[in-house]
Formats: C-alpha cells, structure tokens, sequence
C-alpha cells in the first residue's frame, strides 16, 4: 500500500543468554578505514596498541580541495594531527620547508625570489575579508588550466605553487619583507590546513578514531569489557539496508556472522531523518537481536521535533516521520534498538591556549566568538552510551537492566569570549532545554544533556525506543 513502512521483521532465535560472570562484548561499527581495505571482518582492541590497528585497516582519503586533489594515508593515531599533516601532505609541506627556509637568513633571498619572482612587483592588498577567510579559489591555480599542456619540472611546478599560493596573501606594508612573507605562508598553511580538517570525509574518519581513542582512555582497564571495531560507512550501510528485502544478504550480517556474540553493536550512523531510515533501523535491529545484541545509533533531532540551534523548542514532527517513527515503536525492533541524541564533542580546536600546533601558528577556528559547529569535532552519541553502559558495568557487574548511568566527565572544555564574557560551549551539540529533554524522553530517545557550569554531560534516561520503553537489559558473554 502506498506510503505504507514495513518495521516488522521476524527475529529467528532470539541470540545466546546472558552469562552470568561473562564479558561486555562491544562491537563498534564506523567508517574506520574510509578508502582503505578495511577487512571485512570485526577486530579486536587491544587498548595498549591503537597505532597497530590504525597501520591495520590502512585507512585512506582522496579529498578535493582548493590546493588540488589531496591524497591521504594513516598508519597511526597522530597523522590526524596538524603537524604531521604539515609534514607528510605535499602542498603544507612545501609551504613549511619554505617558512623555514625564509626564517634562515643564508636562503631567505632564494625563499623569497621563489614566492614572488626577482622581478614581480608585490601584489596589491587584499580586503579584509579575503585576508581573514581565504576562499576556495586560493589554490585554483595549482592544477593548471591547460591540462593537455606538458607538466613543468618538478622543480618549476613547486615554485609556481608556491609562487602563486602564497601571493594574494603578501600584505604591502612598511614591515620588514620577511614579517610580511612569513604573514603570507602562514595565512596560506592555515587556509589548506583548515579546509582538510573540515572536509566531511577527514571529520568522519577522525571521528571514528577519536572516539575509540576515548573510549579505550576512559573504560575502566580492569571492568569485564571487550570492544571490537568493524569498518562501515554510512552511506554504505543505509543503502545496503534500505535496498533489500533479505537483511541477512547485507554486508552488516556479514560483519555479525562470525564465532564472536556481541552484547552491544553501536553505530556511528544517525537515524530518522527521513521515514525510509527507520525501516533500514528496523533491519539492522532484527539482525543484532538475533544475535543477542542490543543496538545502538544516534536518532536525528528531528525524531522528537529538536532543533540544535541554540535555546530552541520542540516543534511538531513532520506528519509522514511522526506516523513512521510511532509505527517503529509499536514494532517488535524498537525492544531491541536504543537511540541518542544529541552527539559530543571529542577533542578542542586547534589553536593557542587550547591544543597546539607546533609547526604553525594556527587557529582552526580562524576566528573569535561563538565557534560554528561544522568547525568542531562530533562523536556518536551511541559510543557515550557504550561508555556508560562499561562503566556502569565496571561498578557492578550486576547493574542490568540499567535505567541510569554515571556522568560522563573530563569533556573537552571549549571557552569562548562572547561580548566581553568567558562563555562554556556544550560538550554536546546543543543545550537542551527542560522542554526538549522531556520530548526527547516521551519520543522514545535518550536524551544526552550537558553541564552548562562544567565539561561533563549525562545520559537522562536509558530506555529502548519501545513503545512503552523499558530498561536497557544487555547480554553478557562468554570470555
């Protein structure tokens, strides 16, 4: 029948009992490997050796920025860093020799003749803005136009790049020449160096390791607890779901058909942005509860009429997501799926006082105020729940069903000076007022609520997306 979702699937066996003295098994699905092999089987974590599975899915991107085609490889945790992005990317590296070279007075003149030419007259000052927000035609000129033309030596190419990167950055002024071309190859750094960490690939694939990184840091070492990754993207696994009639044909039952029960699958993949997603939910839940494993996602604002947009309030859900997120809770999936929102901030922007880079004097916001969102780095809201749920478990063994957990602390504690005031920016995407904690909760969510005094947040209620919703009962398994 037209406009009709179908969110009942049959379960089969219902997956392993609990074992009473077993292990919190956790498999974290995420885009962990990006372009990368990645395997297609989950892995354990070995939480003294990030580095060796990071070398071990190889994860690779292929960006498109200003600067040209930009290709990317990690083999440990630090290659997302900026300095080793100034090292190893060619075009920041380049930029970085040449900050040094003009910085040493034997090669400064060569350093300089390469930026603007013997000859060339200094460009004329750009406006403000230009200066301030560097746009993406920066670096349009490093590919060429002709591209049926020869390539110059390597030698030409590289001094053209930086010839012509580096000028519309060169301020006339009375400075000395050497401030105002360290000025030019820092603005020209910055500019490339804040475009690869904001390009929604590099955050995605970050994410995913920054939110291992923390929950290996902060799950007790001593609690009962396994995490296993699988590699998946997004938009590869809602396609997947969404596209067959048979989810055990799915790369996502690939993954679970292994020797290993998990007690908890969680996904850094949102949810409920359009009626058609809660069907691939229901899916995916049917394929963990068959396996015995409660999952885990993000739900989209929109499930309860949120808004992330600062002291906003409920608003009504659209009608065709309202008729198919209510039909989803009726469904026999909805027992075994639990949904958060909003996600969580998993590191400080980069910049002085807060998280430095050594190789350049950067700021990753490029600006003062209120910091944009799309600057910050989100986790998945389901990977706090994982955090909560081993850490609850690590205080007792005996906490299941749980309806609340311990706060999450030590938060990134980003401060910003708005109107002459040191302001707090939540630890998760928004605050959340009472009135959208509460519709968030009668929606079937949970809802994760931050400090606004400190850098910690709380999960408010834990609670499956059923209609009523009950208690998260998890699992254990055999070690």
């Amino acid at each position: 029948m037209r406009g009709h979702l179908d969110v009942s699937f049959s379960f089969g066996n219902a997956g392993p009992p609990s074992v009473r003295g077993g292990v919190l098994r956790v498999l974290l699905v995420g885009d962990f490997a990006a372009e990368g092999p990645g395997g297609h089987r989950p892995r354990r974590v070995d939480v003294d050796a990030l580095d060796g599975l990071v070398a071990s899915l190889a994860p690779r991107l292929s960006l498109v920025t200003a600067a040209g085609p930009l290709s990317l490889s990690f083999a440990k945790l630090e290659d997302f860093h900026p300095d080793e992005l100034l090292a190893r990317v060619g075009p920041l590296q380049a930029l970085a020799q040449t900050r040094q070279a003009l910085e040493r007075p034997d090669s400064f003149a060569a350093a300089a003749a390469r930026l603007l030419g013997p000859s060339e007259p200094r460009p004329a000052l750009p406006d403000a803005a230009a200066r301030e927000a560097p746009g993406p035609s920066l670096f349009s000129s490093l590919l060429g136009a002709n591209v049926a033309a020869p390539a110059p030596p390597a030698s030409d190419a590289v001094t053209d790049l930086l010839r012509r990167v580096v000028a519309p950055h060169v301020i006339p002024e009375a400075d000395p020449q050497l401030a105002a071309l360290l000025t030019a190859v820092e603005a020209s750094a910055s500019a490339l160096l804040r475009e690869i960490l904001h390009t929604p690939a590099f955050q995605q694939l970050e994410s995913a390791w920054r939110g291992l990184e923390r929950l290996v840091a902060h799950i007790p070492p001593e609690a009962r607890v396994e995490l296993w990754v699988a590699s998946c993207a997004a938009s590869d696994l809602h396609h997947e779901l969404a596209s067959t009639e048979d989810p055990s044909t799915t790369r996502f039952a690939e993954l679970l058909a292994g020797n290993e029960a998990f007690s908890v699958i969680a996904l850094a993949h949102p949810f409920g942005s359009r009626p058609e997603e809660l069907s691939s939910l229901a899916r995916a839940a049917s394929l963990a509860a068959a396996r015995g494993a409660l999952l885990l996602a993000d739900a989209q604002p929109g499930l309860f009429g949120g808004s992330l947009a600062p002291a906003s309030t409920p608003a009504p859900v659209l009608a065709d997501l309202a008729s198919a997120w209510s039909a989803f809770r009726r469904g026999t999936a909805a027992a075994h799926v639990a949904l958060v929102a909003p996600r969580w901030l998993l590191r400080l922007p980069y910049g002085p006082r807060r998280n430095e880079v050594q190789g350049l004097r950067f700021d990753e916001l490029g600006f003062s105020g209120r910091p944009d969102a799309a600057s910050l780095l989100w986790g998945a809201g389901a990977w706090a729940l994982v955090e909560a749920l081993a850490c609850a478990f690590a205080e007792d063994p005996h906490a299941f069903p749980l309806e609340a957990a311990p706060d999450l602390e030590d938060l990134p504690a980003l401060v910003y000076e708005e109107g002459g005031e040191r302001e707090l920016y939540p630890a998760t995407e928004a605050w959340l007022s009472e009135a959208q904690v509460a519709a968030a909760v009668a929606a079937g969510l949970i809802p994760f609520v931050a400090d606004r005094r400190f850098a910690r947040a709380r999960l408010a209620r834990l609670q499956t997306a059923a209609d009523p919703p009950q208690p998260l009962a998890v699992a254990l398994m055999n070690p």
